[in-house]
């Protein structure tokens, strides 16, 4: 089923997946106002990733898919600014961006999705290449940065090595 809606954004320099838990502190004030009206509403806004521009203090050039976050939980500063934990649900694609009133708002279409029917098949793939990426990471990282690898960091480095 295809839902279009209008929906506020909150542009982020990171990514909110589905089924994942991001908490978020909000202080500016259009922001504010952006939770004010997610708070008294169904507790849902749309978080994309910015491609250029900054979070804070402007306008923010996003990518077009996004993903729907819904208020968790809220505590609340005496300054007004909030801390929020929100969750990722399903993926969306801004059709309009709306003009900043006082913050972002996009005519978005929910994306029609279904899970992977297969996911275990790319598992292996998958943990080769973070296991294969993270020894890189790794190898760069004491080689570049440290004359002298910590303890920690060697062990780590080693255990990696090891065949299983």
């Amino acid at each position: 089923m295809i839902q279009r809606m209008d929906t506020p954004l909150f542009p982020l320099h990171v990514v909110l997946f589905p089924g994942s838990a991001m908490p978020l502190h909000v202080f500016e004030t259009r922001y504010r106002a952006l939770m004010e009206r997610v708070l008294s509403d169904d507790r849902r806004f749309g978080v994309l990733a910015i491609r250029r521009g900054r979070e804070v203090g402007g306008y923010a050039d996003t990518f077009r898919i996004g993903t729907m976050a819904v208020v968790e939980q809220v505590q609340r500063a005496p300054d007004g600014s909030m801390a929020i934990i929100v969750t990722g649900h399903e993926r969306f694609a801004v059709d309009v961006r709306l003009p900043d009133d006082p913050y972002p708002v996009g005519e978005v279409t929910i994306l029609d999705e279904q899970p992977g029917e297969h996911p275990s098949k790319e598992l292996p793939g998958a943990r080769a290449a973070v296991n294969g990426t993270s020894a890189s990471s790794h190898a760069f990282t004491a080689t570049t940065w440290s004359r002298r690898p910590c303890p920690t960091t060697s062990s780590v480095h080693r255990s990696r090595s090891r065949p299983r």
